[in-house]
Order: structure tokens, then C-alpha cells, then sequence
């Protein structure tokens, strides 16, 4: 198997983002919970979020009350990204 740069990792999910969903882990629960009880994530809560991807951890960060502003550069998952937030 050859290895890819980043550059070309980012070009091949962007062209196929359910590859990309498929192969990044998810996000560990240590994580909100650092958000929430350190970062004082809630409803008051306002984000700036930098290369959302698909979303996981975006949605994530709704469902705990906070405002999201993602910023996704890839296009092809912006679309999904989009996607994913109006079926959520």
C-alpha cells in the first residue's frame, strides 16, 4: 500500500466523503466532557469550528445547545456537511 500525503489524503475525501466517514475514528466521550465541564460548552455557547469534515463532532456540539459556525473549504464536503446538518 503507498502512502499519501496529507494534501492527497485531504483531495481523496473531499472527492469521496463517505470514505472519509468511514475511515476516521470517532470522537472519544473524554472529549465533550472536557468540552462541557472545562470549556463551559451549552446553550450559551458559541463555536468556531475549522474543517468540520462531515460533521460528527459539529452535530455533536448542536445537540449540546452551542451555535455552530463551521468552516469547511473542501466543496465535495461542504455539500455533505450540509447534508448531514438539514437531516439532523
Amino acid at each position: 500500500m503507498r502512502e499519501i500525503d496529507r494534501r492527497e489524503g485531504r483531495r481523496i475525501f473531499g472527492i469521496h466523503p463517505a470514505a472519509y466517514d468511514s475511515a476516521r475514528p470517532g470522537h472519544a466521550d473524554r472529549v465533550y466532557e472536557v468540552l462541557v465541564k472545562t470549556c463551559g460548552l451549552g446553550q450559551a455557547t458559541t463555536v468556531l469550528e475549522i474543517g468540520p469534515g462531515i460533521g460528527s463532532l459539529t452535530l455533536a456540539l448542536v445537540d449540546a445547545g452551542a451555535r455552530v459556525i463551521a468552516l469547511e473549504l473542501d466543496r465535495h464536503v461542504l455539500a455533505v456537511l450540509r447534508r448531514c446538518a438539514r437531516a439532523h
